[in-house]
């Protein structure tokens, strides 16, 4: 490939360009050109200043007003912490005060541990990819993105960092695990009951909208930690933060600190519950061994059994969308295992495989998992091309017909081959009808050849269909196909 012997400050002011002309989601597809591409794509997204443009924000929140969230589709990877370091290790006059803020606390964490160093950049950005998380996850990162392009927060270094910063050097002191600074940040300050206050309260000074110190400890696993911020961890709303962001990042251990077996629980609300139960599904959804899935699953289980109150019910979506997870990316053990725990087989009108869905980690959820979910399970997973979990939700009373489009939309002809064949008769003609138009869409000749093989009849909706979307795409050998049909 010509650009591999490109110097890096041609190839970067390629992609800088190459980035303008795209959108923030579609230049992110260049990192898989190569490994240099994906190396360099991150940093010429944020040279091309399209995030200072807004490209990162999604539909308004509330209509008439300026307030927009980021995008869901880079909140989840370490895209906007990669952003954080950048514009921290470039700052100047007229930076906003947030950039100024989370540098600041690096470069006074590094004079503490290394008095005798000077900070250099390698270090500064590793110490800045740490600390970025704890600004990422706060409750209000897309408002400091907004700060870019609008001139209504202060800009520039803050002046008085000891008097402003107190509350963030804890967090990040917490969650790098430095016991020694966390002290001496408790003792030194003037206002030690307020700063004690600030360990688990979310809204008290929280200027810059980082994690609490109880909620980064907790996240990083800190045992020593929580309990230097408090000897005793009482049963109270900060348990529940803690265990929502140990649960989350799956530190077992610290939802037995923060809710030790012999302290009874006693009334907690509905959102502290459910904050837990969000987090604790989170968590699962991260893991990929089918026996830590098991194990946690379990553990949290049982703390969650203790925290249920019988008038609380809590919404049964995300039992769903765990389950929508798992079908789409094919994890066949960990499905299995949600989908027999703790279900029930009813006959119904619809399907006598119907099963009634008491899944959750502590069977709050309670609702009816049909045929239409379970079809539903079944088109996600065709649409990857997960075949044994397809079988899987056929066994169980899904729906076939509802899986050949995504089947032939994912090149697997022999999911599709399975599907057909799991008919007793021929498959639902419209089934078959928009598979074909999925394979249009997909310019996959080798599905149509096979379609046709299997006892397509193209009806003249469908050519016609079929002919507007080849067009429509320039697919010209898509075109010709379909007129000799």
């Amino acid at each position: 490939m010509p650009s591999l012997f490109l110097p890096d400050e041609v190839l970067m002011q390629i992609l800088v360009e190459s980035v303008r002309i795209r959108t923030i989601k579609r230049a992110l597809r260049l990192r898989l050109v190569s490994r240099r591409f994906s190396r360099m794509t991150c940093e010429a997204i944020f040279e091309s200043g399209l995030i200072e443009m807004g490209g990162l924000q999604g539909p308004s929140y509330y209509t008439g007003t300026r307030y927009t969230r980021i995008h869901y589709s880079y909140t989840s990877t370490d895209f906007l912490q990669r952003y954080l370091v950048y514009k921290c290790t470039r700052l100047h006059d007229k930076s906003p005060q947030f950039f100024w803020a989370i540098r600041q606390v690096v470069e006074y964490i590094w004079r503490y541990r290394h008095p005798d160093s000077p900070l250099d950049r390698q270090n500064m950005e590793l110490l800045l990819s740490r600390i970025a998380f704890l600004s990422v996850r706060g409750r209000h990162f897309d408002r400091h993105l907004r700060c870019l392009v609008e001139d209504e927060e202060p800009r520039g270094p803050i002046q008085d960092p000891s008097k402003d910063m107190n509350y963030m050097l804890l967090s990040a002191a917490a969650y790098i695990g430095d016991p020694e600074l966390v002290e001496k940040l408790l003792t030194e300050d003037e206002k030690r009951p307020r700063l004690e206050r600030l360990c688990y309260s979310s809204s008290v000074d929280n200027c810059f909208d980082f994690l609490t110190p109880y909620q980064a400890a907790a996240h990083a696993g800190h045992v020593n930690i929580i309990k230097a911020l408090e000897p005793r961890v009482r049963v109270g709303r900060k348990s529940f933060s803690i265990a929502r962001y140990a649960a989350e990042a799956g530190h077992a251990h610290i939802i037995d600190l923060a809710f030790p077996p012999n302290v009874p629980l006693t009334g907690p609300s509905r959102i502290d519950t459910s904050q837990v139960l969000h987090a604790a599904c989170k968590a699962l959804s991260n893991l990929s061994s089918e026996r830590l899935f098991i194990i946690y699953h379990q553990k949290w289980t049982r703390l969650l059994a203790r925290l249920r109150s019988g008038a609380h019910r809590i919404n049964n979506s995300w039992a769903y969308d765990e389950l929508e997870f798992r079908a789409s990316a094919g994890s066949l053990g960990i499905l299995r295992y949600l989908l027999t725990f703790g279900i029930q087989c009813n006959p119904s009108e619809h399907s006598s495989k119907t099963m009634s869905l008491d899944w959750c980690l502590v069977r709050e959820y309670s609702g009816i998992l049909d045929h239409t979910h379970l079809s539903r399970l079944a088109v996600l997973a065709a649409q990857s091309g997960h075949i044994n979990v397809v079988s899987l939700l056929l066994d169980l009373g899904a729906d076939a017909n509802k899986a050949i489009p995504a089947a032939c939309g994912s090149g697997s002809i022999s999911l599709v081959g399975f599907l057909i064949d799991s008919f007793d008769k021929p498959p639902c003609r419209e089934s078959m009808q928009e598979g074909f138009l999925s394979a249009v869409a997909c310019e996959d000749h080798a599905m149509i050849h096979y379609l046709l093989d299997r006892g397509l009849e193209l009806d003249h909706k469908s050519r016609t269909l079929a002919l507007d979307i080849a067009k429509k795409e320039g697919l010209e050998s898509m075109v010709h196909l379909i007129e000799q049909i």
